[in-house]
């Protein structure tokens, strides 16, 4: 069960909320929670088929939105029920799991935070102990790191690049200086990315990898981004690998592997993985994705792990991690950094 959960809203109008609500008991083996918006009181509950989010008055309850999952926790998507509403936008998560925090007197100030939860802490003869569940554990006394209790951790860090905060600048790689390399994820205020420990290559005793976006997202100003138009002709004798003829030449910066979309509206919609090219042809492997028709404008988008050009944006946050039991060293992170032109 969850004994807290992240409710996450828009009202209608008005900026994106979040807020933690904790459980207020259970009925019928389910958990309930209740939390106020605008004086208004809300509760999320079980009916037996779905979860529901209901709106209590003095009068009546007014179904609002529903998830339809039986679970033990009412984590997820919600769909509008209701024919008005009071948000535009409903999710919940888990909340964020409580951390311990450690103090350091070398540096004097509480620098370090930890997975593990323990009942109660002590130092003795310079040994660090704690209690969990009644048992009694001793700290620091073999080679697996961050294991607490017969469960396995892993490591996280965050830091931050904001040299020159009003400039626009082009964040190309990563670097570090570590006895191994880590995963990353990072994001600016205008994009995103990540790079897989596996990506890293070491020279002269440091990690580099080029910064790469998220597989399957899309930024459309972006130079792996490209137009291609609209067919003229949809050959669809093999369903899998339609034929799709153009009035005019394919842009050579096309390119086999490339994913191909439509635009729906807003929204971009993934036709599928580009097979095949010639003069004024695409074939394209719709396997996964669906059928385009002549009335659709296509957008050729390319692989986020072969071609990649960094994150831009003013500032640059980073986020490292590691699941390795044995210990690993970090000593500095670098980024090959320019201004953006564009």
């Amino acid at each position: 069960m969850c004994d807290c959960i992240k409710i996450n809203y828009i009202p209608i109008g008005q900026e994106p909320v979040s807020i933690e609500v904790t459980s207020n008991g259970v009925i019928n083996s389910r958990n309930y929670y209740e939390f106020t918006y605008d004086e208004y009181n809300f509760t999320i509950s079980w009916d037996g088929i779905q979860w529901c989010l209901l709106l209590i008055t003095e009068k009546s309850e007014v179904l609002l939105w529903v998830l339809a999952e039986d679970t033990d926790c009412p984590i997820g998507e919600w769909t509008n029920e209701a024919d008005t509403d009071f948000f535009t936008g409903f999710s919940i998560d888990e909340c964020e799991p409580k951390k311990t925090v450690t103090y350091s007197k070398i540096s004097e100030g509480w620098n370090s935070f930890w997975s593990y939860q323990p009942d109660w802490m002590t130092e003795m003869n310079s040994i660090f102990y704690t209690f969990k569940n009644g048992e009694l554990w001793k700290h620091n006394v073999n080679t697996t790191r961050n294991n607490f209790y017969n469960t396995q951790y892993g490591s996280k860090i965050r830091t931050i690049f904001n040299e020159q905060p009003l400039e626009v600048k082009v964040f190309n790689t990563l670097s570090l200086n570590s006895t191994h390399p880590w995963s990353a994820e990072i994001y600016t205020n205008i994009s995103a990315g990540a790079i897989d420990y596996t990506y890293f290559v070491e020279k002269e005793n440091q990690w580099f990898a080029y910064i790469r976006r998220f597989d399957n997202t899309i930024d459309v100003k972006a130079l792996s981004t490209q137009g291609v138009g609209t067919p003229s002709i949809v050959d669809t004798a093999n369903p899998i690998i339609p034929i799709l003829t153009f009035s005019f030449n394919v842009d050579q910066s096309i390119s086999v592997g490339d994913k191909l979309y439509k635009k729906n509206f807003n929204n971009l919609v993934l036709v599928g993985t580009i097979t095949n090219i010639s003069l004024n042809t695409i074939s394209v492997d719709i396997s996964v994705g669906t059928i385009p028709s002549i009335t659709d404008f296509l957008i050729s988008v390319k692989d986020s792990q072969a071609e990649s050009f960094g994150s831009r944006g003013y500032y640059m946050n980073v986020y490292l991690s590691n699941d390795l039991p044995q210990e690993v060293k970090l000593f500095s992170v670098g980024s090959s950094v320019f201004k953006s032109f564009l």
